[in-house]
């Protein structure tokens, strides 16, 4: 119910037409349902077809508005499946993270961490190298 409360109300409808404000709005009476139906789609290791359509459409990115090139598309794709999508990924997260398997360094997607502390952390190290006249060598790749 977390999930379907947090969505944003204003996001567009994906080709399955459900507009997440319903499912934002109605989150607690709907919530049993869609348990059972993600439930379902876990249990058989399948998903409604429906959820892997995608309605396209091109963005405006700039430039003259006339060449397709100053566009790029965008995929407005089934907001169930997104939400079972994100409940799997955040299970399996604090799994991880509760059994240590994560690197201690790896940021980007962990909780509290992200690309930009990855990168104050690099500057920080730098700064301090260069504090203590260390030679400093990193990997990028």
């Amino acid at each position: 119910m977390t999930v379907l409360s947090n969505l944003n109300p204003h996001k567009a409808a994906g080709p399955e037409q459900i507009k997440p404000i319903i499912l934002k709005n109605r989150s607690t009476p709907l919530s049993p349902i869609l348990k059972h139906l993600f439930q379902k789609s876990l249990d058989s290791g399948t998903v409604p077809p429906i959820w892997k359509d995608a309605n396209v459409a091109p963005v405006y990115k700039n430039g003259e508005r006339s060449k397709p090139a100053n566009y790029r598309p965008i995929s407005l794709t089934c907001i169930l499946c997104k939400t079972i999508e994100h409940i799997v990924a955040s299970s399996i997260t604090k799994h991880l993270s509760k059994l240590n398997i994560f690197y201690e360094l790896q940021h980007g997607f962990r909780e509290k961490r992200s690309c930009e502390s990855q990168l104050l952390m690099m500057v920080d190290d730098l700064f301090k190298s260069v504090y203590k006249n260390r030679q400093t060598f990193y990997c990028l790749s």
